[in-house]
C-alpha cells in the first residue's frame, strides 16, 4: 500500500501531552486500530474522528505503537511534526 503521510502536533493539556495526529483518510486510522491489541490502545487513551487520531496521553511511543500497526496493517507511515 506503500507510505502514508501523517501530520503530528503535539500540545501541552491539562495532566500530559496531547499529540493529534491527522491521517489523509479515516480508512488508515481503522486499519492501525483494528491490527492492534485494545489494551495497548488503552494505554494512550485513543479518540478519532473523521481523519483525527488524538492521543490523550502523547510520548514518544505512541508513534512507534501507531507505525508498528501500520506495518501489521499493510503500510507505512511517514509522520511529519506540524510547527507553528
Amino acid at each position: 500500500m506503500g507510505r502514508v503521510k501523517v501530520i503530528l502536533k503535539v500540545m501541552e493539556g491539562e495532566v500530559s501531552q496531547t499529540g493529534r495526529f491527522e491521517f489523509p483518510h479515516p480508512y488508515y486510522i481503522q486499519a492501525i486500530l483494528k491490527s492492534t491489541s485494545v489494551e495497548e490502545q488503552k494505554k494512550y487513551v485513543f479518540h478519532w474522528f473523521n481523519n483525527i487520531l488524538v492521543a490523550k496521553k502523547y510520548s514518544s511511543e505512541v508513534e512507534g505503537f501507531l507505525m508498528e500497526g501500520a506495518r501489521n496493517a499493510g503500510f507505512e507511515l511517514e509522520i511529519v511534526r506540524w510547527v507553528e
